[in-house]
């Protein structure tokens, strides 16, 4: 991290006010931040920017994106609502769909269109704690989006069914031991279950922040996951 430090003589803080606008004023006009979880230092850490790309940038269906610009759109009309009323100003989407359907590109057109710096981490490749996932959140500002891709391979999501399709509304289970209990199970703690609802209702005070979970097998959630104000849409993507 760089920091700098500005000393000013006299009592008004005029000066430095103009100075952090103009900052903000020049960093607007340059697109904006992505930034990727370092969980070895567990901070999030800048490594590009997205400039010139947005919903037009991408080939994406006229239902979608009127459906995510007006959810966005009131999103940033309900704030001073929900704080006012005690509950985090959050939002939270579910993308779904196979390899190639376009939810990274859906979600980096949608931090390049709203203006929203881009906070990403793919859980199948850190490791997921409580902790981690503390400082994950506490780590974003304002008018961020956060990114957690194939959500899936976090333990506790699951329904305690066999993973199966949303689609069809299935939930098998197994009764023999081995199918049961060697496959869904074991990756599921009471401890885990109650971290990531935690999470989803927002434990940690959020403001301002969109969040973006993915998978790419449509896996049949947890009944918990889905109560209003946890995850609040379901989308589908169609392969492009």
């Amino acid at each position: 991290k760089e920091n700098i430090t500005l000393i000013v003589l006299g009592r008004s803080p005029k000066l430095l006010e103009d100075l952090v606008a103009d900052c903000m004023r020049k960093a607007e006009t340059v697109g904006v931040t992505v930034n990727e979880w370092n969980s070895k230092d567990q901070i999030w850490q800048a490594v590009g920017k997205i400039e010139g790309y947005n919903l037009d940038s991408i080939a994406l269906d006229a239902d979608i994106r009127s459906f995510f610009c007006a959810e966005l759109d009131k999103f940033n009309g309900e704030r001073d609502f929900l704080l006012r009323n005690g509950l985090p100003h959050k939002l939270t989407f579910m993308l779904h769909g196979l390899s190639g359907s376009g939810k990274t590109a859906l979600v980096r057109a949608l931090s390049g269109q709203f203006k929203l710096n881009l906070f990403a981490v793919n859980l199948a490749r850190v490791t997921f704690s409580t902790n981690s996932l503390a400082s994950m959140l506490r780590g974003l500002p304002r008018n961020s989006l956060l990114l957690m891709e194939d959500f899936d391979e976090a333990g506790g999501v699951a329904s305690r069914g066999k993973l199966s399709s949303i689609h069809d509304g299935s939930d098998k289970r197994k009764d023999d031991d081995d199918a049961y209990h060697g496959g869904v199970m074991d990756i599921i703690g009471q401890g885990d279950k109650s971290e990531i609802l935690n999470f989803l209702d927002g434990v940690v005070p959020l403001d301002g922040v969109i969040i973006v979970l993915t998978t790419n097998v449509a896996v049949k959630l947890d009944a918990a996951m889905m109560r209003p104000g946890r995850i609040d849409h379901v989308i589908d993507l169609p392969r492009i």
